[in-house]
């Protein structure tokens, strides 16, 4: 049979494969010779000349960097030369204008006969002589001009001081200085008091015309009370003053005696009581003994001497009084103590109008910062304000801390405020427990939320007020991580019923003091 479909092809394929492996084993073996290699080489010599290749090309490559330096080295000193050369030409540029600038420097000092020897800095030191000379002629010129000046003063004074002096029969020669001067002090000692005395005058005369108006007020002030004086005299139906003051004594002992029947019948209503038992009282007071009335009407007529007595010396040492005020009225040290006692009275409204300015201003001032440490708090007081007036059942409804202070104030409901210490122990570790709740509220705003961690916060609050706790508890796991520490049960059963908090017990270790 002949050869099959399938293997004709398969055996072609064979056959170029062989002769593809010939062919790459005859290249191989020639690419090796220049490397040193006869015959078909192994895997070990081809990793043996692959490590000589990779050295040869580091160095290739060693020899290219070095390569590299050289030509920018070159590159360098052609640069290095191109700026020597350059700056050989500035210099010989420069020599030739220097040789250039010292021709005609020499050329300049010729010009002006000056000696050629002279440099330019020997040129500065003397412009600065000329200068310096230039100057002590400038202020030399001026000194001399100030002595003119002053000798034209000096005459011009003299020609003043001549006339007056020559007036006042004052010796003033005019060739001697000192005389002069002399003068002129003389006429300034005179002028100065002429016008002390000038000044004394205005004075009095000011003082005259204050004592004429004094006067005048006075003798006004007069006329008034006089007229008043007749006044009250035509009130009293008489034009005498001795005849009104009787009247008025005569008057003022009436008015007595009604003051005291008066409070004799008070006395006796009083005794008897008022009504229908005064009338009896009265009836029987008429049937009395008319011995016994009369032995008392002496004693209280006795009384009533007595008392007349004691008024007519009062009423004289009033008289006295009235005259003695009336002598101080005409008399300068009255004045005086009347302009006085004005002055100090519109003094004294002046201080009240002040004292009630700034007390008012004290009172608005006070209102502003109460209204302002109440309303312009810090976020941390009012975030703790509103869980202590919570916990605490709106029992304390804000917390505030006053202007210039360190510390909390807290209000009641009724508008009374109170100072940590002056609440209980309870409501003092609250009032913390809720400043500390604010500062985690605050600092969360801003930053990370960090877990919140307690231990037997509870334990000195009441009832009620512990269930307020563990639910504003509640409220602050909204925003942190609460983890609470305790060995009481009902502690635990309180987070449990205000958050639904999950309980987890600890298991002491054995030897593990708590």
């Amino acid at each position: 049979s002949g050869p099959s479909p399938v293997t004709s092809p398969l055996g072609q394929q064979v056959a170029d494969a062989e002769m593809a492996m010939e062919a790459s084993s005859q290249e191989l073996i020639e690419s090796a010779v220049p490397l040193g290699l006869s015959g078909q080489p192994d895997g070990a010599a081809l990793d043996s000349v692959e490590a000589r290749l990779e050295a040869i090309r580091t160095q290739i490559g060693i020899w290219d960097s070095a390569n590299a330096r050289l030509e920018e080295a070159r590159q360098r000193q052609r640069s290095q030369e191109q700026r020597c050369a350059a700056v050989l030409q500035d210099t010989e540029s420069a020599m030739a204008a220097e040789q250039k600038s010292q021709q005609e420097w020499r050329q300049w000092l010729r010009d002006r006969q000056l000696d050629e020897a002279l440099t330019p800095e020997g040129m500065t030191v003397f412009l600065a002589r000329i200068d310096t000379v230039r100057g002590s002629l400038t202020e030399t010129r001026r000194m001399r001009d100030r002595v003119a000046a002053i000798k034209e003063g000096i005459e011009g004074f003299r020609e003043k001081v001549e006339p007056l002096a020559a007036a006042h029969a004052i010796p003033c020669a005019r060739e001697n200085w000192g005389q002069v001067a002399s003068a002129a002090d003389m006429l300034i000692d005179r002028m100065n008091r002429a016008g002390e005395a000038q000044s004394r005058r205005e004075t009095a005369l000011g003082q005259h015309e204050d004592a004429r108006r004094l006067v005048k007020d006075r003798q006004q002030r007069l006329r008034t009370a006089q007229q008043e004086l007749d006044g009250f005299l035509a009130l009293g139906g008489t034009d005498d003053p001795e005849d009104f003051r009787l009247r008025a004594r005569t008057h003022e002992t009436r008015l007595e005696l009604q003051r005291q029947r008066n409070e004799l019948v008070r006395s006796l209503e009083l005794l008897s009581g008022p009504g229908d038992s005064f009338d009896a009282f009265r009836e029987r007071l008429a049937g009395t003994d008319q011995i016994q009335l009369n032995k008392e009407s002496a004693k209280t007529a006795e009384q009533e001497r007595e008392m007349e007595e004691r008024r007519s010396g009062l009423q004289d040492e009033r008289g006295r009084i009235n005259h003695e005020l009336e002598q101080l009225t005409g008399e300068e040290e009255s004045s005086r103590l009347r302009a006085q006692r004005e002055t100090l009275l519109e003094r004294l409204r002046d201080s009240a109008r002040e004292w009630s300015r700034l007390t008012l201003t004290e009172a608005l001032l006070e209102k502003t910062r109460q209204k302002f440490e109440i309303e312009r708090q810090p976020r941390v007081v009012q975030h703790a304000q509103d869980f202590f007036s919570y916990i605490t059942g709106q029992r304390y409804t804000r917390l505030f801390v006053p202007i210039g202070e360190r510390t909390v104030t807290v209000m009641d409901s009724t508008g009374g405020t109170k100072r940590p210490q002056d609440l209980s122990r309870g409501t003092r570790e609250q009032l913390y427990l809720a400043l500390r709740f604010g500062l985690v509220r605050e600092f969360g705003e801003h930053a990370e939320c960090l877990p919140v961690v307690v231990d037997e916060v509870l334990v000195n609050f009441d009832p009620n007020r512990a269930q307020l706790a563990a639910e504003s508890f509640a409220t602050l796991s909204e925003t942190n991580q609460v983890l609470v520490f305790t060995c009481h049960p009902d502690t635990a059963d309180r987070f449990v019923d205000a958050a639904g908090a999950r309980v987890i017990e600890v298991e002491p270790v054995v030897g593990t003091h708590f």
